[in-house]
């Protein structure tokens, strides 16, 4: 019995070491929080506890296996810091930058009424993503050129299907930050797509509705 309590806290460690190893891919710096939201296992059959998670990280951190910078992110003793730091905040200010500039046609994406939802996708926030009730005219088409929203990923309420199923789509759709929304657009897109949570499974359900000011 005591073999396998160790054993489990192996897995843990394992699991939590693997998050920080896919934070450094997407090069992101997270907070405790975004750790414990963003937790990956390898193991699907064994799922660990919030509390399980925060502690180990607690003994890590006591450890200095990992370690709190700016008394608000964790990361790897390995990690360069200061070169992950000037990308992350570069990307933030660069995509703050853009959501803000497309929060001023929000009014235009009232006037198109096929468009339920419009936010901004990846690494960079540099590509529209938008999910339509219906197929948009060659005029409103013109006016999203005008709007700088070229070549968007779109989505149909129809089909609400993400087909690029991989762990990075996963992380930005959970994180992408919205421009304009009708009611109950995004949940019901997230709810639709549950491999999501084959990589997040421990991720808050109740965050799901509450992302609007999260930026890449």
């Amino acid at each position: 019995m005591e073999t396998n309590r160790f054993m489990s806290k192996d897995i843990l460690v394992e699991s939590i070491l693997l998050t920080f190893k896919f934070f450094e891919a997407v090069e992101y710096l997270p907070t405790r929080q975004e750790l414990l939201d963003f937790f990956i296992t390898k193991d699907l059959d064994k799922q660990f506890k919030r509390d399980e998670i925060n502690a180990c990280i607690s003994e890590l951190i006591e450890s200095k296996n990992i370690l709190v910078f700016d008394e608000i992110y964790l990361g790897l003793n390995s990690w360069d810091f200061a070169t992950i730091k000037r990308g992350f905040v570069e990307r933030v200010g660069l995509s703050k930058a853009i959501v803000k500039k497309l929060k001023k046609y929000s009014k235009f994406f009232k006037l198109i009424s096929p468009i339920v939802f419009v936010s901004v996708y990846g690494k960079f926030s540099e590509t529209n993503f938008l999910i339509l009730s219906d197929e948009l005219n060659l005029f409103r088409k013109f006016i999203l050129r005008i709007l700088k929203i070229k070549n968007p990923i779109v989505m149909h309420e129809a089909d609400f299907k993400y087909k690029n199923h991989d762990i990075r789509s996963a992380f930005y759709l959970l994180k992408m930050p919205h421009v304009f929304a009708k009611a109950g657009a995004y949940e019901k897109f997230i709810f639709k797509n549950p491999w999501i949570f084959d990589y997040f499974g421990n991720y808050p359900v109740d965050k799901i509705s509450l992302n609007y000011k999260v930026v890449l």
